[in-house]
């Protein structure tokens, strides 16, 4: 099936700009740059060559590697053919790579030297893989990317997807178990590029800052980047002052940061010393921010934040506050700086009550959404597909309110409510009170195990370079702007909160580190 003028994948995007500025630079990394013309010649050769093995449609083909310009090269690639992607975090563990590309039946592998000295067990452990690229270097056992491409057509494949096949796999954060397989048809990944363009337009050539790993968040905002004709720049050090010179020294204009990236450059002494002129967007997302730590931010970076919600049973782009929302909200409406926006152009939004019928506004519930961008059910899981989407919703297990203009507000995850003495608490609403302290750089609040009243609200914080905090003193800020019963009981004090490969603070290690010895875990 020849494709034509179909647009049955996020590579139409790529191609439309390679024919209009065939030399413009599309990627940069560590020196290295290629243009739009050599970067869909070498997706198009990357996936006239899957074609000729023995793959069949639907395959999975898996991408083991840090953020490198063969990312990009890889993902556009197998878009264009009917195979599926499969991204890995680098980041993750080892047990957890080889579940991935046991458990979902990788084919195929692309894979970065990095995991050299893991690559046997990976192949041993791994009996569905059928060949093995190394992106960057020469690796036993593996075929050389450069090499592997060598003579393949670098025109448009003959055949390719529909717009309603399965374009990439996305795992699940696991945080209630193992990772789930997500399947995103390629309709979804268009519409969401579409989401973006219409929320955040561009008037030039953007230049964007790749930071956040491509297999996650980020990877699904540079589709845009590329229909605006625009530049990445991927750096994988993401210290304050590596970020901070690169948006001065390549005129950033758009980048994406988790908070807990935010809360560091925000923290680092020298940030005023830099020129951040160039910034347009400044997306954040992956958890909510504090609204404290965010009129800090709008202070030094200016109105450029904007905050994406979504999932990856949903997409990005569930809904999208735009800086000129965050503008507004800082001089009219200041409690909207803790909303997440109202729904993108393809989604419908409602907060539902146990029940499923719609809540009042600003009364709590479920927040549940509708769109053509939902998955296509969990991997080979239809049960656990049919307790997410329920009558067409997907429910995203996060509870929070709508305001009388649309605006959503997250509160926190249904699964992380703390019933203390008969009380629900709210982490995230604790989270953000501790955030206002001046020495508190970052912090998680769980439940932890008390004989009296079943959970106690418990803290445990990261403080600045150079701070000092006593626990009753924290304790007693909350009591300031919470109350007694919201207030922590207990704060612990730790150099470095544990974090997953996508920056999110891992609530279910800390959990356990207090639960371990308790009878029973709420």
């Amino acid at each position: 099936m020849h494709k034509g003028t179909l647009m049955t994948g996020v590579h139409v995007f790529l191609d439309r700009s390679a024919l209009a500025s065939p030399e413009r630079i599309a990627v940069v990394h560590r020196g290295r740059t290629i243009t739009y013309r050599a970067l869909r010649e070498a997706s198009c050769r990357l996936a006239n060559r899957l074609l000729d093995t023995s793959l069949t449609r639907g395959d999975r083909i898996a991408l083991l590697m840090p953020n490198h310009l063969a990312s990009f090269v890889c993902q556009l690639g197998i878009d264009r053919t009917p195979f599926v992607s499969l991204p890995i975090n680098a980041m993750a563990a080892l047990p957890e790579i080889v579940d991935i590309l046991e458990r979902f039946g990788a084919k195929w592998l692309f894979v970065h030297s990095d995991f050299a000295r893991h690559l046997d067990e990976i192949r041993s452990r791994s009996p569905a893989l059928q060949g093995v690229v190394c992106v960057d270097d020469e690796l036993p056992g593996a075929s050389r990317l450069d090499d592997w491409m060598a003579g393949a057509p670098a025109t448009e494949p003959m055949t390719g997807p529909t717009p309603m096949d399965t374009a990439v796999l996305r795992t699940t954060s696991g945080s209630t178990g193992k990772p789930k397989g997500v399947k995103r048809t390629h309709l979804c990944q268009i519409l969401q590029t579409m989401d973006y363009l219409v929320a955040l337009p561009y008037d030039e050539p953007p230049r964007n800052l790749v930071l956040a790993p491509l297999s996650h968040a980020a990877g699904s905002a540079a589709p845009p980047i590329f229909a605006a004709g625009g530049t990445h720049y991927i750096l994988n050090d993401t210290s304050p002052g590596a970020i901070l010179e690169a948006i001065q020294n390549h005129g950033i204009t758009t980048m994406f940061m988790p908070p807990t990236l935010i809360y560091k450059l925000l923290a680092w002494p020298a940030i005023r010393q830099f020129n951040l002129s160039s910034l347009k967007y400044v997306l954040y997302g992956s958890a909510p921010m504090s609204a404290h730590k965010l009129r800090e931010a709008m202070d030094i970076f200016g109105p450029v934040f904007a905050q994406i919600y979504g999932m990856t049973e949903a997409s990005s782009t569930i809904s999208i506050m735009t800086p000129r929302e965050h503008d507004d909200a800082l001089a009219v409406h200041p409690d909207r700086l803790a909303s997440c926006g109202r729904g993108s152009v393809n989604y419908r939004l409602r907060v539902v009550d146990p029940q499923g019928v719609a809540c009042a506004p600003r009364a709590l519930g479920e927040i549940v959404c509708a769109s053509n961008e939902l998955m296509d059910g969990y991997f080979e899981d239809a049960a656990a597909t049919a307790q997410a989407i329920r009558d067409g919703w997907l429910h995203t297990g996060d509870v929070g309110y709508m305001d009388e203009d649309g605006y959503v507000y997250i509160v926190d995850r249904i699964k992380d409510i703390i019933i203390s003495g008969g009380f629900n608490v709210y982490p995230g609403e604790v989270e953000k009170a501790i955030l206002r302290h001046p020495a508190v750089r970052d912090c998680a609040v769980i439940g932890a195990p008390d004989a009296l009243w079943g959970e106690a609200v418990a803290a445990v914080v990261e403080l600045k370079a150079g701070h000092t905090l006593e626990a009753q003193t924290l304790i007693s800020h909350c009591k300031t702007l919470l109350g007694s019963v919201k207030a922590p009981k207990q704060v612990h004090v730790w150099d470095d909160l544990p974090r997953n490969p996508a920056g999110k603070i891992e609530k279910k290690s800390i959990r356990a580190h207090f639960w371990q010895n308790a009878a029973r875990a709420i």
